[in-house]
């Protein structure tokens, strides 16, 4: 007498159809194992190239350090240059007010003289 939970015929474990059977499921196993590994590594590595393409975008787009330093100096010499013919303005333009105080003075020294 059989249970309604247990099958009515019996498998032989040993039967090649019923191995050929396990092995075929196997199989089918594996190969959508594969198939999901390879539409995830290939997500994986369009992710990874999108993001050297940033970089590449980004390197592009960098001044290299070697220039920058070379940039910096001539910066530099620009600013030190600038200070100095402000300073040369500054002091002749000293000198233009004291001369021209001075040619006044002696104009109006010259009238009240006179």
């Amino acid at each position: 007498m059989t249970t309604p939970l247990q099958p009515t015929y019996q498998y032989d474990q040993n039967s090649p159809w019923v191995r050929l059977a396990v092995v075929e499921s196997n199989l089918t196993a594996m190969e959508k194992a594969v198939n999901v590994a390879h539409l995830e590594m290939n997500r994986r590595l369009e992710g990874m190239n999108e993001f050297r393409a940033d970089l590449d975008k980004k390197d592009a787009t960098m001044v290299p350090r070697a220039e920058y330093q070379i940039l910096l100096v001539d910066v530099r010499k620009l600013q030190d240059a600038q200070s100095r013919a402000e300073g040369r303005s500054s002091i002749a333009t000293v000198v233009s007010i004291v001369s021209l105080l001075t040619a006044v003075g002696f104009a109006i020294a010259e009238l009240l003289l006179k």
